[in-house]
């Protein structure tokens, strides 16, 4: 979880930005190599540090959340769960995804068969 870096010379593939108005700003790891692919970000990882920093009982969250209380705990544990909760736990969380069109994979148009 890398803090804002207004240094970088790399342009950030996702800005993650909470309630309180601090900035997550993440940089595809072959990226800053220099390496054409991009590698992963473990979105749930991230989100699982803002539950436990936050104090929140996971009790709470699920009544706010409007998820079960036993999906966040298992979440917590490292475990996998439905993307409709994952959506429901970072919007009460105050994550905000930002879609960065330019860093999209490009796709090759099909070759023009020549007759």
């Amino acid at each position: 979880m890398a803090k804002k870096d207004t240094q970088s010379a790399t342009e950030p593939d996702l800005v993650v930005t909470g309630r309180d108005g601090s900035q997550y700003i993440f940089v595809w790891a072959k990226q800053a190599a220099g390496e054409s692919d991009a590698g992963e970000v473990d979105f749930a990882d991230q989100l699982r540090a803002a539950i436990e920093k936050s104090g929140v009982s996971q009790y709470q969250l699920a009544k706010v959340a409007d998820v079960p209380q036993t999906a966040i705990s298992k979440f917590l544990r490292g475990n996998d769960i439905r993307l409709s909760t994952f959506n429901r736990l970072a919007n009460v969380m105050g994550f905000e995804l930002k879609h960065k069109p330019s860093k999209m994979p490009k796709t090759k148009k099909p070759a023009k068969k020549s007759s």
